[in-house]
């Protein structure tokens, strides 16, 4: 196994891959060869805050639009915090129409909510 499929298998990645003939030897019949691969991986991380496009969030069922990202492996794996309902895309999906996080785990902040008074507005 190559590094490059170890990363394809732990996250979604765009992958291509090159071949260039460098030297060729047609009496021994050898040729060198030089490959290239290149990866974008996918810039979702683990507690990402999110803002799914309408079309995503209409495949998922409903969840969203603001998700948190809760697990990245070759699919990724979303949360809706308001219903704590999930959803998945793979990452041949993602890659069709990409989107980046709005805000990351260190951006965002725990808080509690204490105290409640209603206005009597809707």
């Amino acid at each position: 196994m190559s590094f490059v499929d170890f990363i394809s298998a732990l996250s979604p990645v765009k992958r291509d891959d090159a071949c260039q003939l460098v030297s060729h030897d047609s009496k021994s019949n050898t040729a060198v060869n030089h490959y290239t691969y290149s990866i974008e991986i996918c810039p979702l991380c683990r507690e990402d805050l999110v803002l799914l496009p309408k079309m995503y969030y209409n495949k998922l069922g409903g969840i969203g639009p603001f998700v948190l990202v809760h697990k990245v492996y070759s699919s990724i794996v979303f949360i809706d915090p308001s219903t704590l309902r999930a959803g998945e895309i793979t990452g041949n999906l993602y890659w069709k129409h990409q989107f980046q996080p709005l805000a990351n785990s260190r951006q965002l902040m725990i808080y509690f909510v204490i105290e409640i008074q209603l206005t009597g507005m809707v």
